[in-house]
């Protein structure tokens, strides 16, 4: 009896073993279905966001580079918009739209891939239980850090899309400084461009501005994420979920402190992406002899 006893005993343990190891087991299984699906919903996340900006702002974007590279054309934005509108049609407006298509899709979706990783680092490094208990200074910290290596996607596909959307404007100065008409193709691709810089430059000449990039975008996201972040939470009322309208408010004036902040590094970056290589000048040069003569 004593014998059949200790072993029942024994296999009873057996069993609770081997039911305890079947449910970690099945814990770490769910834990990296978890994981992946937040991948996943962020990059897809990501790329959809970058897709929307860019059906809905390109026209905007176009003014914004022509008037950064050859301002003295124009007066002021709208004369810049009705211009290119009038000689160039609604395709010079969206001018570059593939590689800036490629751009937002692939920075928001390295952008936000990389900001939920930053998140858990973040929530490990200030000794957080979870990042539900983040502040808006803890997540600016986070978007600043995924910011970082989102450029390394951001610059050359940037760099295509700038020369692309003052592609009219570089054709007229070739031709007042003497090129002859034959030698300056009428009509630019995306793989124009790409090639023409790598026949030129080489690999080094798609990262022309990088500097530029990696200053403006990280101090830019920081003030991004913690604009958006703490005017979502000052919308939302204490136990409840934030509507859409307030995201997209809060959106709005997470976009408004970045480019308040990063618009005269954009400048910069833009002048050095579209001018030809005897143009280029250093970050720090190029700002200087923008603030003296303009």
């Amino acid at each position: 009896t004593t014998a059949f006893g200790q072993g029942g005993k024994a296999m009873d343990s057996n069993n609770n073993n081997s039911s305890s190891d079947q449910q970690s087991a099945n814990s770490i299984h769910s834990s990296g279905l978890a994981y992946a699906s937040r991948l996943i919903k962020d990059t897809i996340s990501g790329a959809a966001a970058g897709a929307a900006c860019v059906i809905a702002g390109q026209p905007l974007d176009t003014v914004k580079v022509k008037m950064q590279t050859f301002s003295h054309l124009y007066r002021g934005s709208l004369q810049c918009f009705m211009q290119t509108f009038r000689n160039e049609g609604l395709r010079g407006l969206y001018a570059g739209s593939s590689p800036a298509f490629l751009t937002n899709v692939a920075e928001n979706s390295v952008l936000f891939l990389s900001y939920g990783r930053c998140l858990d680092a973040t929530k490990f490094i200030f000794n957080k239980n979870s990042i539900d208990e983040l502040l808006p200074i803890h997540r600016a910290i986070a978007g600043s850090m995924a910011a970082v290596v989102a450029t390394l996607v951001i610059c050359p596909t940037e760099l295509v899309k700038c020369r692309l959307q003052a592609h009219a404007q570089l054709t007229e100065k070739l031709l007042s400084e003497g090129v002859p008409q034959s030698k300056i193709p009428k009509k630019m691709s995306s793989l124009k461009v790409l090639s023409s810089v790598m026949r030129e430059e080489g690999i080094r000449g798609l990262y022309r501005g990088y500097s530029s990039t990696l200053i403006r975008d990280p101090g830019g996201y920081f003030f991004f994420f913690f604009g958006y972040e703490f005017t979502r939470r000052a919308l939302t009322p204490k136990g409840s979920q934030p509507g859409v309208l307030a995201t997209m408010f809060a959106g709005g004036m997470g976009g408004a402190a970045l480019w308040t902040v990063i618009y005269p590094l954009d400048l910069v970056k833009s002048r050095q992406q579209v001018f030809a290589k005897a143009e280029q000048r250093g970050f720090v040069r190029m700002l200087i002899e923008i603030t003296r003569s303009e």
